[in-house]
């Protein structure tokens, strides 16, 4: 009884002002969609999914502070250099593994044969990146250990001369 009375009270609002229950439904259906894209979007951010599958067990340091007793209150912060993320991290007991990935990109352009030129970003790390990281290649496999030449895993229209 009482969910027919309101079934039809709602009916009777539709049809006498069709307007403004468009505008509320519109409204409502606008803010359902809008706390969906949040969701998900903060899903995206921390659900395990490749290539961070293992995005639960990460540790992420982007930079950090120093200070010294003769600067008074002063500190200076920044990325760290690989060889300090080493020196704090690598040495542990409890991580599986510890890589480091410079935060900062570098932006390097090049014009190759019969193309406009191009930019790319190009991000420092070391060979420990493949272990932690779940890529699925489709042809070829990930460099395992660093090499002294920083093109030889470029095909030969790619490399600098």
């Amino acid at each position: 009884m009482i969910k027919q009375y309101f079934l039809h009270k709602a009916w009777a609002q539709l049809r006498q002002q069709p307007m403004m229950s468009a505008v509320s439904i519109a409204g409502t259906a606008l803010a359902i969609f809008l706390i969906m894209l949040v969701v998900m979007m903060q899903q995206v951010k921390v659900a395990p999914l490749r290539p961070k599958s293992n995005r639960d067990r990460f540790l992420h340091v982007k930079s950090m502070s120093i200070s010294n007793s003769n600067w008074g209150d002063g500190t200076s912060n920044g990325p760290m250099s690989v060889q300090t993320a080493r020196e704090c991290f690598q040495s542990l007991k409890t991580p599986e593994s510890g890589h480091y990935l410079y935060h900062f990109p570098r932006i390097h352009s090049g014009v190759f044969a019969g193309q406009t030129g191009s930019q790319c970003g190009l991000r420092q790390t070391d060979d420990i990146f493949w272990h932690v990281f779940d890529f699925s290649f489709i042809n070829g496999k990930p460099m395992i250990k660093p090499c002294s030449m920083p093109d030889s895993r470029l095909p030969p229209y790619l490399r600098r001369v």
